[in-house]
């Protein structure tokens, strides 16, 4: 009985064998690409599938994916079942619990074979063979060639969202890289950098501002992108708690010099006859046109005070000798008033 039992078993080991060595090479894949399964369909299994990208509702691009599946067990007290999918945007992957529903679909990050890393719409790539460091955007973009001298040709932004319940994905603040043409009109073949700094005060792309700019030449606008040729720029008002200007200039003790040469009040007063304004401060035409240089405004200003502290103490040597004066005369009054 025992050997009847076992021929049929050993001939059914003979015959499934061989076909397991000439498969084993592959694995087949099922086509199910109209159906987006539950969790609970899959037990204990690993599935390969033929989908249409839409039914699973996967992001990426492309008709068609392929998808894996890892279910380790029935229930919810083996932990969630795991799915794979391919399509031509990339690898995605959701988790779910067999007795519940599969969550939403996360791209994995991908290392090209240039050693770029792309995650969504960041773009970081190393900075050079061998050279640590991080590089966002994309390598060999030439941006828009045909735009004027000082115009963008192109830009990289880093979004930072703000929370809307009834609007999502909005943008609270912005950090921008853009490129600026600095070669010649219409021909951007040198592009150096500037940053932008953005805020919005009501959440929305539309309403984003510049608020502070780094130029490729190191100036800085606060409010403006055109610093003209200033360190820093604001356009607006500013506090300061304290503020120190560090002047490079001759500071005005020489006018206390015993050598300095004071002017005469009679070309002064000559001065200001025809031009309207002290001699070597600036004019009213001049500070609308360039401004106020503080630390040079207030060399010139004490020059000035100092020029008048110096008028101040020889008027008062004149004053007190005409006083002199006047007493002397009085007494040569009064002492012939008393002849008579």
């Amino acid at each position: 009985m025992n050997q009847k039992k076992l021929l049929p078993a050993l001939l059914t080991v003979c015959f499934v064998q061989p076909v397991f060595a000439q498969n084993a090479d592959k694995v087949l894949v099922k086509n199910t690409n109209t159906v987006d399964a539950a969790p609970s369909t899959y037990s204990g299994t690993a599935q390969f599938e033929f989908k249409t990208r839409s039914v699973v509702n996967v992001p990426g691009s492309g008709t068609y994916s392929g998808m894996m599946t890892f279910a380790q067990w029935g229930d919810n007290t083996g932990g969630k079942s795991h799915q794979l999918n391919f399509n031509d945007g990339g690898i995605y992957h959701r988790a779910g619990l067999p007795q519940g529903s599969w969550e939403s679909w996360e791209r994995l990050v991908t290392e090209g074979s240039n050693g770029d890393v792309s995650v969504g719409k960041l773009m970081i790539a190393g900075v050079a063979p061998g050279v640590a460091g991080m590089q966002i955007g994309v390598q060999g973009d030439p941006g828009n060639l045909n735009v004027p001298l000082g115009a963008v040709t192109g830009g990289y932004n880093i979004d930072f969202p703000a929370y809307r319940d009834n609007y999502p994905y909005q943008v609270g603040a912005r950090i921008r890289a853009e490129r600026i043409n600095k070669w010649q009109p219409n021909s951007a073949l040198i592009q150096p950098v500037e940053l932008s700094f953005c805020t919005s005060d009501a959440g929305t792309p539309d309403n984003l501002k510049e608020r502070l700019r780094i130029k490729s030449d190191g100036t800085i606008g606060i409010n403006t992108g055109d610093t003209k040729g200033y360190q820093l720029a604001v356009n607006g008002t500013a506090i300061f708690t304290k503020a120190v200007v560090k002047a490079q200039l001759n500071w005005p003790d020489y006018v206390f010099d015993s050598a300095y040469q004071l002017p005469h009040l009679d070309s002064v007063a000559a001065f200001i006859q025809q031009n309207k304004h002290l001699p070597e401060v600036p004019s009213a035409t001049e500070v609308q046109q360039r401004g106020v240089d503080l630390a040079a405004n207030q060399a010139v200003l004490l020059k000035k005070m100092e020029e008048l502290t110096l008028y101040m103490i020889e008027q008062d040597k004149k004053m007190a000798a005409l006083q002199r004066t006047i007493v002397l005369q009085q007494e040569e009054i009064l002492q012939l008033k008393n002849k008579q």
